[in-house]
Order: C-alpha cells, then structure tokens, then sequence
C-alpha cells in the first residue's frame, strides 16, 4: 500500500441460522481454533440464546440467530478465513448458510487536512449541487463528503461494494481517511448445494478479494497523494 495503514481489519459476515449461545472462546480452543491461554484472557461481553460477542487473541466474534462476524486486526489476516471455514465445514456443516461479505478495512492518515479533504472533492465535487454548493466549502464544521459507497454489480450474482468516509478513530478526526471494500455473495437458490458454493468462493476466493482491495484502497490513498505532491509545487 502507499500509505501504511494506523488500524488493518478483515471480517466476514454469513447470514442464515445460527445458535449463539455455541459460540464461546472455550468452544472454539475446543475445536482447535483458539489457544486454551487464550479462553482465560478472553473479554467477553455476552453469551445466551440471542446474542454471543467475545475477543479473543486477535478475534472480535458476534453472532445473532440470524448472523455470523468475526473479525481480526492481527496478521496474518488470513487466518480469520481459515476459522470460518474449520467452523463451518467441520464442525458445524449443518448450519444454514444464505450470503457471505468479506470486508476489507483500513483507516489511514493523511499527510495534512489539506490532503484529506483532496480525497473528498475528487470523490464528491461539490461544483453539481448547484444552489448549496458554497454551504459545502470546507470548514471546521465538517461540510463535505461525510460518506460515499459505490457499487458493482457482478453478473452471477451479489457485488463489491466501497465505502470512504473521514475516519473518527484516528487523525483528531481531522487526517484520517476509512477505506472498507465488501465482496458480497449471495446462495444460489437453483444450485443443488448452494451453501457448498458459498465455502468454495471463500477458500478459493479469498486471496483475490485481498487483492481486489489492497488495489481499490491504494487508488483512493493515490488521491490523498496527489494532493500533498500538487500542494508542495
């Protein structure tokens, strides 16, 4: 990446039927996917019949009955597929399984507020608003984009979807830049195993979502560039 990334995630997120209260640290040091040390530092914040959410050496999970996330902010990130797929094609391969997200997300930091808001007009020209267009200079009172998602549709089915906002969790709320680039797949409803399908695209796919992101992050830190190297002639 251009710019090295403050904070660096993945989650993915399965949509079906799930029972939350199986979904504790000492299950998954059970079934091999944590370290029994990691049971006794775990924070945990909930276990019961609607709501399991626990971190645990690395991990942020939380499942509803209808939802499944777990996400990681240590390398290497691709262990979190690597636990998706051991839970749900080993141990629990029963379970209803109807989408699939895998997210990429950084946070980033821009050289100055100069170059932060660069991204934002290039992103969201404000020149097309016509009558309010001069209420959306930039100022200390936040004026300007305040979030954008852009969408591509894939042909088969589900789609890439990217989001870029000001980042609250670093910069002063001034510097940072959050970039999150979903890849969402939807179960074939015609397919004779369609829950199969969606495991595959997962343990095939993975490292070309990663890619896929890694280029759609750096293009957007390319913009934060240009303005810091425009600035400096």
């Amino acid at each position: 990446m251009r710019i090295e990334p403050e904070i660096n995630a993945v989650a993915i997120v399965l949509l079906g039927k799930f029972e939350p209260t199986i979904f504790t640290p000492a299950w998954l040091a059970l079934i091999g996917m944590l370290s029994p040390r990691a049971v006794d530092t775990a924070q945990v914040e909930i276990v019961n019949a609607q709501t399991s959410s626990f971190s645990a050496e690395g991990f942020d999970v939380h499942v509803t009955q209808d939802s499944f996330q777990v996400v990681t902010r240590s390398v290497p990130l691709v262990r979190v597929r690597d636990i998706v797929l051991h839970i749900f094609t080993e141990q629990l391969s029963y379970t209803s399984v109807d989408a699939l997200g895998i997210s990429r997300v950084v946070h980033f930091r821009a050289e100055n507020r100069t170059a932060r808001d660069q991204v934002g007009r290039i992103l969201a020209p404000v020149e097309p608003w016509g009558g309010i267009a001069d209420k959306l200079q930039l100022d200390d009172a936040g004026n300007g984009m305040a979030s954008l998602t852009m969408r591509q549709a894939r042909s088969a089915g589900g789609q890439v979807n990217v989001t870029v906002e000001p980042s609250t969790q670093i910069g002063d709320g001034s510097l940072g830049i959050y970039v999150r680039v979903n890849d969402n797949y939807q179960r074939d409803a015609t397919a004779l195993d369609g829950r199969k399908e969606l495991f595959s695209i997962l343990d095939d796919g993975f490292d070309e979502s990663m890619c896929r992101a890694e280029s759609i992050i750096d293009q957007v830190m390319s913009l934060a560039e240009a303005k810091q190297e425009g600035s400096s002639s």
